[in-house]
Protein backbone atom coordinates (compact mmCIF):
# COMPACT_ATOMS: atom_id res chain seq x y z
CA UNK A 1 0.00 0.00 0.00
CA UNK A 2 1.24 3.43 -1.09
CA UNK A 3 1.21 5.78 -3.68
CA UNK A 4 2.37 5.83 -7.67
CA UNK A 5 3.12 9.30 -9.16
CA UNK A 6 1.77 9.71 -12.63
CA UNK A 7 3.83 11.69 -15.01
CA UNK A 8 1.13 13.11 -17.16
CA UNK A 9 -2.87 13.19 -17.18
CA UNK A 10 -3.65 10.23 -19.37
CA UNK A 11 -5.65 6.96 -19.54
CA UNK A 12 -3.75 4.20 -17.63
CA UNK A 13 -4.10 0.53 -17.47
CA UNK A 14 -2.79 -1.01 -15.18
CA UNK A 15 -2.44 -5.31 -15.12
CA UNK A 16 -1.54 -7.90 -12.39
CA UNK A 17 -0.12 -11.20 -13.12
CA UNK A 18 0.13 -13.30 -10.98
CA UNK A 19 -0.39 -17.10 -8.99
CA UNK A 20 -2.90 -17.25 -7.60
CA UNK A 21 -5.56 -14.49 -7.09
CA UNK A 22 -4.50 -10.59 -6.61
CA UNK A 23 -6.34 -7.23 -7.09
CA UNK A 24 -5.27 -3.63 -7.49
CA UNK A 25 -6.71 -0.54 -6.49
CA UNK A 26 -6.23 3.74 -7.20
CA UNK A 27 -7.70 6.05 -4.87
CA UNK A 28 -9.75 2.98 -3.33
CA UNK A 29 -11.16 2.24 -6.84
CA UNK A 30 -10.98 -1.21 -7.82
CA UNK A 31 -9.08 -1.01 -11.24
CA UNK A 32 -7.91 -4.70 -11.41
CA UNK A 33 -9.48 -7.35 -10.38
CA UNK A 34 -7.44 -10.85 -11.00
CA UNK A 35 -8.72 -13.04 -7.84
CA UNK A 36 -9.35 -16.66 -7.51
CA UNK A 37 -7.68 -19.66 -7.75
CA UNK A 38 -5.33 -20.38 -11.39
CA UNK A 39 -1.65 -20.21 -12.61
CA UNK A 40 -0.32 -17.20 -13.49
CA UNK A 41 -2.50 -15.23 -15.35
CA UNK A 42 -2.79 -11.90 -16.50
CA UNK A 43 -5.79 -8.93 -15.94
CA UNK A 44 -6.02 -5.32 -16.87
CA UNK A 45 -8.32 -2.63 -16.06
CA UNK A 46 -7.83 0.88 -17.37
CA UNK A 47 -8.86 4.27 -16.02
CA UNK A 48 -8.17 8.05 -16.95
CA UNK A 49 -6.22 9.48 -14.12
CA UNK A 50 -4.38 13.53 -13.72
CA UNK A 51 -1.02 13.42 -13.55
CA UNK A 52 0.45 13.78 -9.71
CA UNK A 53 -0.02 10.69 -6.78
CA UNK A 54 -2.90 8.66 -6.48
CA UNK A 55 -3.39 6.10 -3.64
CA UNK A 56 -2.08 2.43 -4.71
CA UNK A 57 -2.92 -1.24 -3.05
CA UNK A 58 -2.48 -4.49 -4.35
CA UNK A 59 -3.30 -7.68 -2.61
CA UNK A 60 -2.43 -10.63 -3.41
CA UNK A 61 -2.85 -14.52 -2.25
CA UNK A 62 -0.73 -17.61 -2.73
CA UNK A 63 -2.96 -21.20 -2.04
CA UNK A 64 -0.42 -23.58 -3.89
CA UNK A 65 1.82 -24.41 -6.80
CA UNK A 66 4.21 -20.75 -7.94
CA UNK A 67 3.95 -17.28 -6.00
CA UNK A 68 4.30 -14.83 -8.37
CA UNK A 69 2.95 -11.58 -8.86
CA UNK A 70 3.95 -8.72 -11.50
CA UNK A 71 2.56 -4.78 -11.51
CA UNK A 72 2.56 -3.55 -15.14
CA UNK A 73 1.41 -0.38 -16.65
CA UNK A 74 0.82 1.43 -19.92
CA UNK A 75 -0.60 4.67 -21.30
CA UNK A 76 -0.06 6.44 -25.15
CA UNK A 77 3.44 7.83 -24.31
CA UNK A 78 4.26 4.51 -21.97
CA UNK A 79 5.14 1.81 -23.27
CA UNK A 80 3.77 -1.45 -21.33
CA UNK A 81 6.46 -2.08 -18.50
CA UNK A 82 6.59 -3.28 -14.65
CA UNK A 83 5.53 -0.35 -12.57
CA UNK A 84 8.65 1.62 -12.43
CA UNK A 85 9.99 1.80 -8.91
CA UNK A 86 10.57 5.63 -8.94
CA UNK A 87 7.24 5.68 -9.58
CA UNK A 88 6.12 4.01 -6.06
CA UNK A 89 6.12 5.72 -2.70
CA UNK A 90 5.28 3.91 0.24
CA UNK A 91 3.63 5.16 3.74
CA UNK A 92 5.92 4.59 6.69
Amino acid sequence: EGFVRLPADAVYTFSTASDDGSQLFIDDSLVVDNNGLHGMFERSGSVALAAGFHGLRVTFFEKTGGDNLEILCKSETMKKQRVPSELLYYRK
